[in-house]
């Protein structure tokens, strides 16, 4: 249960990081430009221009490439300069490549359109080549786009995760914080410990030194004692028998 635990937490971190990645992606995109990350740029097809390559709906994958690399028959994502677009990104095949004054040209085509595009795309406005596509990415994301489908689905869940990981981090704080306390409290625990057995190895040393000093003592009283002179009746005593 803890590794399905972590192993959803890890995802979940994945998941936040990628969308904070995004975010931050369109919110420093310039205007009028597709976001980039790293390199790549992700796209929802609206029309039916492409099919059956693309089909309506369908999420793209783009990645951005120089106009050197682009070949005849690939799939291009570029900003459209037909007036009835006004710039908008359009994705079809290139069926034609020119260059014109040392700057490339491609002649699009859709494959459900019976004819070529009016205006080519210029070096200027070529975004990349088509590596992915997934329909049914691009239907979730349609739904998900939907404030009604996002709010609960996306933003709701999102919020909660995070509460989730505040609290989560909150309480680990405070069990630190706890866990500190509690080897302070140890480290305390010992140092009065290792106090009071000095203050005993002291009151030892002194009452060895007491002893000793009580032993010297005696033995000089001692050493006193034997070296008194004779009595006096014992010095006439011995006139006596002389």
């Amino acid at each position: 249960m803890r590794i399905v635990r972590k192993v959803a937490n890890a995802i979940s971190i994945l998941v936040i990081a990628f969308a904070v990645v995004i975010l931050l992606s369109v919110v420093f995109t310039k205007k009028g430009e597709a976001p980039n990350i790293f390199g790549y740029s992700v796209f929802h097809v609206l029309t039916g221009s492409m099919e059956p390559t693309i089909a309506v709906d369908s999420m793209i994958v783009v990645k951005h490439q120089k106009p050197q690399n682009i070949h005849v028959s690939d799939v291009i994502s570029f900003y459209s300069s037909d007036p009835q677009l006004q710039g908008l990104v359009n994705t079809h095949r290139v069926v034609e490549i020119e260059k014109e004054k040392g700057s490339y040209l491609f002649l699009t085509k859709g494959d459900a359109n019976p004819l070529p595009d009016r205006y080519p795309c210029t070096e200027k406005n070529l975004i990349g080549t088509v590596v992915f596509q997934s329909k049914w990415m691009g239907v979730g994301i349609r739904i998900v786009s939907n404030p009604l489908v996002f709010l609960p689905l996306i933003i709701i869940p999102f919020l909660l995760m995070i509460v989730h990981y505040v609290i989560k981090t909150v309480r680990l704080t405070k069990s630190i914080i706890a866990q500190e306390e509690l080897d302070d409290a140890k480290r305390i625990a010992n140092a009065l410990n290792q106090r009071k057995q000095l203050l005993k190895q002291r009151e030892e040393i002194l009452k060895q030194a007491q002893q000793i000093q009580e032993q010297i003592k005696n033995q000089q009283e001692n050493q006193q004692e034997n070296q008194q002179p004779p009595k006096q009746e014992s010095i006439q005593n011995f006139e006596k028998q002389k």
